[in-house]
């Protein structure tokens, strides 16, 4: 078993970093502390003009990109060929160990269960709202599983639902399987996890490798963020196109009214029909970003830079 024989080549991790606070020295600090230590710590730094490092831990290796360069994919991509170890883990900078056992209990994921790719549990910060925690609980159950091809008919989306929030990985499988697809808006960690199961090979969720990870986003925010969300699945047909994701959608919505409900947060439910009722909008639009033009994408996404990027390389392929 891993836990009595640990793996004799320690895992890097590799965290993107926009506009570092003192919570990632506090993330740095409990990776040091954990059980199986990682080898090198990689800081993926997005700088703006004027940007400083002063929250960025001594110890660290930092790459620096400006922040028109960051890709979600691309970045990720650059930080797994820094690192030369044949494990690496994804993390973000706002992702905090729970215990001293998250790097021990991911890599059993990889060498225990055999997979490509094995994440990690989220959980809720004690200061989140009530439909936060329930939202995390959907998502991030208690009991661990191992997923494969064979696992799509029954479960559709979630087969391959995966978070580089927390994510260890396989280095041979990520370099057979081309990392992952870039440019990305959004969304690079399911579009990889779903070519890990067309490959042959299986994804692996563990309960017990724990992080401290929960937003209460803004409605504006929230509007954004699932607009890029829709519109990555719409630029690949060839992982979504199968796949619906409504029908899972419909499923958090009844679980999570009826545990408002049941739990006496009866003043909670419209507040979180109406946030429903706003992601679905921005996904019906994301989903149509082919068709809307470049103003009001730039009004509805979560990262300008990527969509001005974009547009600016289909002129430049148009007059060649």
């Amino acid at each position: 078993m891993l836990g009595r024989n640990k793996p004799a080549v320690k895992p890097d991790v590799i965290i993107p970093v926009y506009r570092p606070d003192i919570r990632l020295r506090f993330l740095v600090k409990r990776l040091e502390e954990q059980t199986v230590a990682p080898g090198r710590i990689i800081i993926m730094l997005t700088l703006d003009r004027g940007d400083s490092r002063l929250f960025v831990p001594e110890g660290c290796e930092v790459y620096t990109l400006p922040r028109r360069g960051y890709d979600h994919a691309g970045t990720r991509n650059l930080g797994a060929a820094y690192s030369e170890s044949p494990y690496f883990i994804m993390m973000t900078q706002d992702a905090v160990p729970a215990d001293r056992h998250l790097i021990e209990n991911l890599m059993k994921g990889i060498l225990e269960d055999g997979a490509a790719v094995s994440y990690g549990r989220q959980l809720a910060y004690r200061s989140s709202s009530f439909t936060e925690k329930l939202t995390r609980g959907f998502n991030y159950p208690e009991v661990s599983s191992v997923r494969t091809a064979e696992d799509i008919p029954s479960l559709g989306i979630k087969a391959f639902f995966c978070s580089n929030v927390c994510a260890a990985y396989d280095r041979d499988a990520f370099v057979q399987l081309g990392g992952f697809s870039a440019p990305a808006v959004f969304n690079e960690d399911m579009v990889y996890a779903r070519s890990v199961l067309e490959s042959g090979k299986s994804i692996s969720y563990r309960a017990d490798a724990r992080v401290y990870h929960s937003h209460d986003y803004s409605v504006g925010r929230l509007f954004r963020r699932n607009f890029d969300l829709a519109a990555s699945q719409r630029m690949h047909p060839e992982v979504f196109g199968d796949i619906s994701s409504e029908g899972e959608g419909v499923k958090y919505v009844m679980r999570v009214t009826g545990k408002l409900a049941a739990s006496g947060h009866v003043f909670s439910v419209l507040p979180f029909i109406f946030r429903c009722a706003v992601r679905y909008a921005a996904f019906f639009l994301g989903k149509r970003y082919n068709i809307l033009p470049l103003p009001v994408i730039l009004r509805c996404t979560d990262n300008p830079y990527f969509w001005k990027t974009q547009k600016r390389l289909e002129k430049e392929n148009a007059g060649k």
